[in-house]
């Protein structure tokens, strides 16, 4: 009987390893290395680049994580669950859309309210706000819920926070139901695109001009869009858009997208329980990795600090998953130079007002960044150029990321163009289970070997 209850003992802990402890495949390029912890379930994430900081909105505020250590440096409490989040990276602003609330404004430096934007947030859906670092300007999809009236992107000046323009959907106004709108911002050619259910078509607005300068209905329709600056390419429902006359390329990728890193020109995509890394220009996957938990484009949000290679993904779970290639890839930007257009206003900085209680954060801390390398051109559908504006006054000249604890923001619309160390060589932790299984599996064969007849 004890021989007997000793196999059974052998065998549950085996299986246990096998199925409790973390399931998650890798084909060696692509990996988790870290895991961070958070008290709520993600509704929605962004990064800034230039400091390293990442903002999760939850059901309770606002969680700031140091993209250095990957752990959390403070939680700002908001009265309604944040729905949508985005970060100006060159005025280190964070504009996060509180529900039953307004869109609050936070200056990433201090953590502290700036201000807010003054529309009444009904309710959210992912990407409607969107930000254009290079114009500092910010659009906000606002719905309408009154028959007769449009529904609306408006446009505010990102410092002063005074509106710009009120752009409205066409056929909203006569439409009988309340429809969904999302957007994605390309800097380089300075286009809005919004997208809306109404009649599943995509409004190109003209940054320079605000209006909508072009509407395309689609068959296979998504309000979920994301484009690349750097390719000039707008991808949706597995579809792949040309960002200037929105036809179709002809090229088709797996899954949802959830994050592009177009310093390396790479499309983060989650195929059912897999994560994907296509390469930009021939939609060819990379790597994959695969997920014990599902992935998709409404469930599961991402998004990607191209300076440090890390893709930061959160799902149904209370928590962050921080994924990275291996070893780090070489930066190979296409050659386009964002030139920056001004604000329509002047900006003046507005007095800040805190939020109770007064946060004070751990400053991050920075790495120097290596020279840059020579970019490596690669093709891309050719963009319309961008005119050169005179400066405005908040703008300063182009200086590289700054060294120092504090962070602070820069002129520059994309992070420089920097090679990232390549990784020393570790092994890997066991876990204390598994090592502990892996040693009664070998008595268990040594004891078999030794006893055929009578183990059992």
């Amino acid at each position: 009987m004890r021989k007997k209850a000793f196999c059974i003992l052998m065998l549950g802990l085996f299986a246990f390893s096998a199925f409790a402890l973390p399931n998650v495949k890798s084909d060696g390029s692509l990996n988790i290395t870290a895991t961070i912890s958070l008290s709520n379930t993600p509704n929605c994430i962004a990064v800034n680049d230039e400091t390293n900081r990442i903002y999760v909105g939850t059901d309770t505020g606002i969680v700031v994580i140091d993209g250095t250590t990957d752990t959390v440096v403070t939680q700002i409490p908001t009265v309604d669950s944040v729905d949508d989040i985005a970060v100006n990276p060159k005025t280190n602003r964070v504009f996060a859309v509180v529900e039953g609330n307004n869109v609050l404004v936070l200056d990433g430096a201090t953590n502290q309210q700036a201000g807010a934007l003054p529309d009444w947030v009904y309710i959210s859906y992912d990407n409607v706000i969107l930000v254009n670092p290079v114009t500092n300007l910010v659009y906000y999809c606002v719905r309408t819920a009154t028959s007769g009236k449009f529904d609306v992107v408006k446009v505010y000046d990102g410092t002063t926070l005074s509106l710009v323009a009120t752009v409205n959907i066409p056929g909203s106004d006569t439409h009988p139901y309340i429809e969904t709108m999302s957007g994605a911002v390309n800097p380089v050619t300075n286009k809005v695109y919004i997208a809306w259910t109404g009649k599943d078509n995509i409004n190109i607005i003209d940054g320079a001009t605000n209006t909508i300068i072009s509407t395309v209905s689609f068959t296979a329709f998504s309000e979920e869009i994301t484009v690349n600056p750097y390719t000039n390419l707008l991808y949706m429902k597995q579809a792949i858009y040309n960002g200037d006359t929105l036809a179709a390329v002809g090229q088709i990728y797996p899954g949802d997208v959830l994050a592009i890193d177009a310093v390396h020109n790479y499309v983060y995509t989650a195929d059912y329980y897999t994560l994907d890394v296509l390469d930009g220009s021939t939609q060819g996957i990379m790597a994959s990795l695969k997920f014990s938990w599902y992935l998709d484009s409404f469930s599961t949000v991402a998004t990607v600090n191209p300076t440090t290679s890390k893709l930061y993904i959160g799902g149904t779970n209370n928590q962050i998953t921080v994924v990275t290639m291996s070893p780090t890839p070489t930066p190979t930007p296409i050659p386009i130079t964002p030139t920056p257009i001004p604000p329509t206003q002047t900006p003046t900085p507005p007095t800040p007002t805190p939020i109770p209680p007064t946060i004070t954060p751990n400053p991050p801390t920075q790495t120097p960044t290596p020279p840059p390398p020579t970019p490596i051109p690669t093709p891309s559908p050719s963009l319309t150029p961008i005119a050169t504006p005179a400066p405005t006054p908040t703008s300063s000249p182009t200086v590289p990321p700054s060294t120092s604890a504090s962070p602070s923001p820069t002129t520059s619309l994309m992070p420089s163009y920097s090679p990232m160390p390549s990784p020393s060589p570790t092994i890997p932790e066991l876990p204390a289970l598994a090592v502990l299984t892996s040693l009664l599996v070998v008595l268990l064969v040594a004891v078999i070997v030794r006893n055929p007849k009578k183990l059992c």
